[in-house]
Formats: C-alpha cells, structure tokens, sequence
C-alpha cells in the first residue's frame, strides 16, 4: 500500500502543472453523430424505436453510461477502419452495453458473440479469462466480422441484418426475394427489429436536444490505459496494487479471476491504478516471481488484427496461449512467414496460414479484398480457414 501512495504521489508532482494546463475533453456524442454516415430514414419502423428509447430517458440514460469504459477505444476503432459511426452503438442494441450479458444462445460479451463465430476470431476461453468478453478483443473482431460482412453484401444495412441472422440466413432471404431492399426482405421478426433499433439510437443520439434526451456525460477521450501484461506474477501484482476488485471487474470483464490465478493477454484500468500496476509488475519481472497460468491444453486466447491500436498495444494477427513456455503479448508480427506481394496487377504468389489469422487480416496485408483471396481459394462466407492451408494470392489491387 504505502508503495502505490508514492507512485501515485510521484506522478501528481511530475505531471500536476501539465494536468493543471490541459483544457477539459469535450463529449464524445458530437464526434459520434459527425461520423455517422448510415440512411436516415422516417419509416414507421424506425420511428416506433425512437418513441420507445425516448419514452423511458433514464433506462437509455443508464444503459449508454455503462458504455463509458469502453466507448472511447471503440469510436477509435471504428474511426481507424473509417466505418460507420453508427457501429459504435450496435453493442447498445447487442448486449445493453453490458459486457457480461449473455442470451439463450451462449451469445456473450459487449457484442454478443456466440462460441463458434467468437473461436473464428480467435476468441477463446479459459478457466482465468473470457475473450469474448473482453472490451478490447471483442471490439477488434467485431468490427473485422462487420467489415467482411459489408464486403459480401455491399450494404451496410444488410450486412447489419447478416450480422443478428448470420450470412447463410440473409443469402437465403437474397435468393427468395427479386430485392436487396432491406425493408422488403422475408426475415425474421428478431432482425426486421435489429436494424431500425440502431437506426433509431443514432438519431437520438445525433440530435438528442430534439427528442427531450439528455446522453450521460462520456469525455471525449480515453477512460483507461491498456496494460500489455506478462504470466509473471499479475495476481500478485494487482493484490499489491491495491486495485478495487470491482473496478478491476468492470474494466475488465474477461477477466474471470482476481486472485492469485488472475491472468489475461491485456488490462484496462485507470491512468492512476495503471501506473501502479505496471510498476508492480515490473518489480515481479525483475525478481522472476514464478506465476500461475492455465494449462497449455487450453483455448488460445486472442487473435487481434493487425489495425493500429488506438490505446497504444500494438499486437500482431498471432494467436496468444497461457502456457509455461509463451508470454501473454503477442508475438511480434514478423513472425508469421509469408510471401511478399508483388506489384499491383501481378500475382502475389501463396501465403501459409498461420494461426489465429483471418481472412480479413490476410486480405489487408496483401492489399486485396476479401472477396478475391476468397473467390480465389473457392471459400463461403464465414468459412473457417485451417492452420497450415496454402491460400493461393490474387492479383494486388491498388489503394
């Protein structure tokens, strides 16, 4: 304890004139409602959610303040993948904001990720560590699904529905019917519903003031750090940390465990408790303090694409596994062998999958779209790539 008073103390002295100087973020609502880019419709359906979140202000007030951990890493995300704003909502309509949720499905985390589409992304679990429910992990994968959803369907609408119904579904629906309406498509009353509930959200949000709503303060900017961490002694480090269980708990809902068998690939906390977890476990580094970890029989943890991590992590499209013989960072991308691509419009020859990438990652490294690497391996949709298959390379297309 006295250790993280004078950490803390430390950095007050150190930084406290830069602080004392630093003007107050602005809220992140305006930057959300400047980056939506989706239709904006009248339609009845639409119109029926808006009167539904405005009819009880406080349940939408509380459930978008349970978004203010997270929300500033996932506008980063999408922002940097420069999609549609309007995504940055769907864990609104997927899970209330609520990392623990989980439906009747064993759909579970921020976006609802049931165990087969989340093991696609690399979204494993162990008895220490859930990485569906990771904020940070969920949201990579979930924007990567979202963006090869669009890129099969070429409409956001409806790669929105495939998103709830499932490619197979909305292919289907495309089949029967002689339109790529969304609104005149046969599907299911679940997902008719899925879309206009988003749709209705982001025009409350984009104009709050017209619809008597006031949004819960969120500041424009990051409400934690992220900590890459290492299997030394992280349950013993968070212990003398002195990190509040239920802080810890609600930045960090993959994390199953908080004692001596805590372990995960990456925290989130306060700038504050951050600092002080990081010198803790350094201190463990240097000493060698051994840890628990899970068994190396167990899930690999997380497959992160290779975006820009806007919280300063930078971790490479490899799997992570909680064993003796690896760290929990992620190993560095030029591990993975691969053929370089040529110029544009020649073949780039073959590349080996490695594990825990997608297809998503290896069409963006060889700067071709998805559909081609697919159309050129003679993959469906949402069909899982195996370990060690050689993927014939399209033609480079240019930027």
């Amino acid at each position: 304890m006295p250790r993280r008073y004078a950490l803390l103390l430390s950095l007050a002295l150190c930084l406290g004139s830069a602080q004392a100087a630093e003007p107050a973020a602005t809220s992140i609502w305006p930057r959300i409602a400047a980056g939506m880019h989706l239709e904006r419709t009248a339609r009845p359906e639409v119109q029926r959610w808006i009167e539904s979140y405005t009819a009880h202000p406080a349940a939408l007030s509380r459930m978008l303040e349970r978004a203010s951990p997270f929300l500033y890493f996932i506008v980063e995300s999408a922002e940097l993948r420069e999609l549609p704003m309007e995504l940055a909502l769907l864990p609104a309509v997927e899970s209330g904001f609520d990392a623990h949720a989980r439906s009747r499905s064993a759909a579970t985390g921020l976006w609802q990720f049931v165990p087969v589409t989340g093991k696609d992304y690399g979204l494993g679990e162990n008895s220490s560590y859930d990485a569906r429910r990771d904020p940070v992990a969920s949201t990579r994968a979930a924007l990567s699904h979202l963006q090869l959803l669009h890129d099969e369907f070429d409409d956001w609408l409806l790669a929105l529905a495939a998103y709830n119904a499932g490619a197979g579904t909305m292919r289907r629906a495309l089949r029967s019917a002689p339109t790529r309406d969304f609104w005149r498509l046969p599907l299911r009353q679940e997902t008719r519903d899925y879309v206009p509930k988003l749709l209705a959200l982001a025009a409350v949000v984009r104009e709050p003031g017209r619809y008597g709503i006031q949004l819960p303060e969120i500041a424009d900017r990051t409400a934690a750090d992220l900590i890459a961490t290492d299997r030394i002694a992280l349950g013993s480090a968070l212990k003398s940390a002195a990190v509040d269980e239920a802080l810890l708990r609600r930045f960090n809902p993959g994390l199953k465990q908080t004692g001596d068998r805590a372990a995960a690939p990456s925290l989130l906390l306060p700038p504050s408790d951050a600092l002080v977890v990081r010198a803790e476990l350094a201190q463990a580094a240097a000493q060698n303090q051994p840890s628990w970890a899970p068994p190396p029989t167990e899930p690999l943890m997380l497959a992160a694409d290779t975006r820009p991590d806007p919280l300063g992590l930078r971790q490479s499209s490899l799997p992570l596994r909680l064993d003796e013989r690896q760290s929990l960072v992620a190993e560095p991308e030029s591990a993975a062998p691969v053929t370089s691509p040529g110029p544009a419009g020649e073949p780039a020859g073959r590349h080996r999958v490695q594990p825990g990438e997608t297809l998503f990652a290896i069409a963006r490294r060889y700067r071709v779209s998805v559909e081609a690497l697919r159309q050129a391996n003679r993959l469906r949709v949402g069909e899982a790539i195996v370990v060690g298959r050689e993927l014939r390379l399209p033609a480079v297309t240019e930027n």
